[in-house]
């Protein structure tokens, strides 16, 4: 603008800035106003103002008497106006000397929801000298951000709190430096708000392999949701197969309630499949996994075995040859799903049983004849096809029948009669028979008088079963009715004291003197 088109106005001598110090001159000071009123920082105007204008009013008093006579009277009220100046005051004048701003650096900032952040701005600064400059700063806020953020101009503080997530997202906030001549900068500052989200934490929890037969309909399985810290962050989830394809998509994914339905008529989907479940928040930041199986079965997975009972058995190590126990013949209801094979093995560990035992032809068979084979053992039966089995336990003693047996004498020895000094006397006896032939061979000892001592002139030969008696001691003349006794036994003993004293003969002899 010219100098036609400014006008000096003002008559202070004092002026306050805006960081509050107090000027005063010797003259008076002012503003340089330019007089277009569109771009002159004062701008003058006029306008009335007063009471509101009546209109003319008239005022009739009522007669009293006929002394009185009735007047009228009107009150009216003049407009008055008023001239006033609004300034758009700045402290210091526009310069064609720009002065260089150097804004502060303030890096992104990140915000959790339900927490407080507080971070403040550095001050600008100039890059010349210049006594009394003054900033003042300003961040403009929409609707949305003034719920959640304030800024503080007098020392650049911003703090931003909030409870709710669905502010979750980037914001960018532009704080201006402005100067006392006007001039300005500009920073952004991007912000980044976080939900709980993103900080929760998932925990996956077990699942149960599901099983499936084919062409039984569709089925639902429910599965075990993921726990998670918070309540506010959802989990969504995905399953994947892992490994092996099928050549049908029999299974889908319902995450509401959790759970996975099936449904396949196609025999070629049957095999086991391995699938991973994962959990993720709203966000997608943080996940957990797991994996479970699923089998496809056959409709012969349906099939069931009925197994015949088995009573406990024993067997005698004695009878040295295979001895049928029972034969196996079990049932099943689907019979196109194959024959039942058997097995024998140990109950304890399902491990293969002793050799002792064995099938042939669906029948069970033990044979041994070895002593340290006796015990008790505890067997399983297993019927199986190639899709479902079942089985049934017994017990078997494998043990001796030796102590039972019968010891009979074939023959009676008679009493005898010796005379001193006589010939020798030998006589012998047949084998005793035992009704358990296998607990043989039986051998023999002679007692005198319950002992294993012989008197002066008697020998037995228990292998021959010859017994001889020669004496001439005439002390023994007349020592009547000693008794002697045959004790027959088995080939092994059981325990280390097993005899057969339950079967001894009792034979007598005389020994006299002519």
């Amino acid at each position: 603008m010219d100098n036609t088109q400014v006008l000096y106005v003002g008559t202070a001598k004092s002026l306050i800035d805006q960081a509050q110090t107090t000027y005063t001159f010797n003259n008076n000071v002012g503003w340089l106003m330019n007089v277009d009123p569109s771009t002159s920082e004062i701008v003058i105007g006029n306008s009335f103002q007063g009471f509101t204008i009546w209109t003319n009013t008239q005022f009739t008093t009522s007669p009293l008497s006929d002394q009185f006579i009735s007047t009228q009277e009107s009150i009216t009220y003049s407009q008055q106006s008023k001239t006033w100046a609004e300034a758009n005051i700045v402290e210091q004048i526009p310069t064609k000397n720009k002065k260089t701003i150097i804004p502060s650096t303030v890096p992104d900032q990140e915000y959790n929801v339900y927490s407080t952040l507080i971070f403040d701005v550095p001050a600008f600064t100039l890059l010349e000298t210049c006594t009394d400059v003054v900033f003042t700063y300003s961040c403009t806020l929409t609707q949305a951000l003034d719920q959640f953020i304030t800024f503080t101009p007098s020392n650049r503080r911003f703090v931003i709190t909030s409870i709710d997530p669905t502010i979750a997202g980037v914001y960018y906030l532009k704080i201006t430096g402005k100067i006392n001549n006007d001039q300005s900068e500009t920073i952004t500052i991007k912000l980044t708000v976080n939900s709980e989200c993103k900080y929760s934490s998932i925990t996956a929890n077990s699942q149960f392999d599901v099983s499936y037969i084919i062409n039984s309909g569709p089925s639902t399985f429910s599965l075990n949701s993921f726990s998670t810290n918070t309540t506010q962050c959802p989990i969504t989830y995905t399953l994947t197969k892992i490994g092996i394809s099928s050549t049908s998509n029999f299974l889908v994914l319902i995450e509401t309630p959790l759970s996975i339905r099936i449904n396949t008529q196609t025999p070629s989907d049957e095999g086991v499949y391995i699938y991973e479940l994962r959990g993720k928040n709203s966000i997608g930041s943080l996940g957990q996994a797991i994996q479970f199986r699923v089998a496809i079965k056959s409709e012969c997975a349906s099939d069931v075995i009925t197994s015949q009972q088995i009573q406990n058995q024993i067997y005698y190590i004695e009878s040295g040859t295979p001895i049928l126990k029972f034969s196996l013949a079990w049932s099943h209801t689907m019979s196109s799903c194959g024959t039942i094979q058997y097995q024998i093995v140990n109950q304890a560990d399902n491990s293969t049983a002793d050799s002792i035992f064995y099938l042939q032809d669906n029948q069970f068979y033990v044979n041994t004849s070895d002593v340290a084979k006796m015990e008790e053992y505890f067997l399983r039966i297993i019927g199986q096809n190639a899709y479902v089995k079942a089985i049934r336990d017994f017990q078997i003693s494998i043990t001796t029948n030796c102590p039972y047996a019968v010891i009979t004498p074939t023959q009676t020895l008679p009493d005898r009669t010796y005379n001193l000094g006589s010939q020798k006397v030998i006589f012998s006896f047949q084998d005793w028979s035992i009704s358990e032939i296998n607990c043989g061979p039986l051998t023999y000892s002679l007692l005198v008088d319950d002992q294993i001592i012989f008197n002066n002139g008697i020998q037995f030969d228990p292998f021959t079963r010859e017994i001889s008696y020669y004496a001439t001691d005439n002390s023994i003349i007349g020592r009547l009715n000693n008794i002697y006794q045959l004790i027959p036994c088995c080939s092994f003993n059981i325990t280390t004291n097993f005899t057969f004293l339950g079967f001894n003969k009792l034979r007598k002899y005389h020994l006299t003197n002519h």
